[in-house]
């Protein structure tokens, strides 16, 4: 693999010029940029409102990113930016690529920093493409051959409830988006629902073709959280019941030894971003994860994603471009 500065800086032709101005017609140039490099960090540049973010974002995007099935709990800002995660400030959270889980997940996705904190709150990022070219040949087959599992639990007074995530207060709303989202389901009772969803490990980039490890396998297995939250969440719903969990895709255990090796591919590869008042960092989404460390302080990052795409074709070209390789 070619070598390529990840994320590629861009910085300010002049201290405190305007963003959208110096973008201005540097759409297709930006989306090269970040089929290359995966990644593009913006900075020196003059701050911006929620309201001018949002605009250029429109300018730099196709469509906006319609957020069904919400695993994390944000706020909304205005238009299409929300607030990046509303976990608490102590939490480490783990690599992942936004939505990865989902039949149709964003190309695109642009983190703005308001106000960066007092101290922590770096946004690592790790190149997927790499954290792919780490993972043993007989781990990577096995996931082709089975595929990964999603299982969630939504419990009443637990985390994301399934009217937060589906947008909707109606059983049959759910079901329907459920079955045209290939999503097996469940009630459990009035107020929790169970669903489970297989999914492909790799994907082909549609512009350059290179495959990615593209899924949220290691991020939502229970192995992946530290043990006295681990241990918590089983005492309290066993492992059938957890909020989520991962498996292979014919629902045997994914083995601790592999979310291990994959844990430290994605950490292997993690670049920490220290983040400036007026930082945009743009990525594309299916070639790089990001994470973020926990800080003190105010913290204010914003989120908006855009340009959805659909999984399947990619995942076809992907397969096929592994069985040549």
């Amino acid at each position: 693999m070619n070598d390529y500065e990840f994320p590629l800086l861009v910085t300010a032709p002049t201290a405190g010029a305007w963003l959208p101005d110096y973008l201005a017609g540097r759409r297709q140039a930006m989306e090269a940029q970040l089929a290359r490099n995966g990644a593009v960090l913006y900075r020196g540049f003059a701050p911006m409102s929620g309201e001018q973010l949002d605009a250029l974002v429109g300018t730099l995007s196709s469509a906006s990113f319609k957020n069904d099935e919400e695993s994390s709990p944000r706020n909304h800002v205005v238009g299409n930016v929300y607030t990046s995660t509303n976990y608490r400030s102590e939490m480490e959270i783990f690599p992942h690529n936004e939505n990865s889980y989902k039949k149709e997940f964003p190309m695109k996705l642009f983190f703005y920093c308001m106000h960066p904190g007092s101290e922590g709150g770096e946004t690592p990022i790790a190149d997927c493409r790499k954290v792919l070219a780490r993972i043993d040949e007989s781990i990577k087959a096995r996931f082709q051959e089975k595929k990964w599992m999603y299982v969630r639990n939504f419990t009443a007074g637990i985390g994301v409830s399934w009217q937060e995530a589906f947008n909707t207060e109606r059983r049959e709303d759910v079901e329907a988006y459920c079955r045209e989202q290939d999503i097996r389901f469940a009630w459990q009772d009035e107020d929790s629902l169970k669903t489970w969803q297989v999914r492909e490990p790799l994907l082909s980039h549609p512009a350059s073709g290179e495959v990615s490890w593209f899924n949220h396998a290691t991020f939502f297995n229970i192995q992946t959280l530290d043990a006295d939250l681990r241990d918590s969440l089983r005492d309290m719903f066993g492992d059938d019941a957890l909020p989520h969990n991962t498996y292979y895709g014919d629902g045997s255990p994914i083995e601790p030894a592999v979310i291990g090796e994959l844990r430290r591919a994605y950490l292997a590869e993690s670049v920490p971003i220290k983040w400036e008042t007026g930082d945009l960092m743009v990525l594309d989404n299916l070639l790089t994860a990001h994470a973020r460390k926990p800080f003190k302080g105010e913290r204010r990052i914003y989120l908006s994603q855009t340009d959805p795409l659909d999984r399947a074709a990619l995942a076809e070209r992907a397969v096929a471009a592994e069985s040549a390789a």
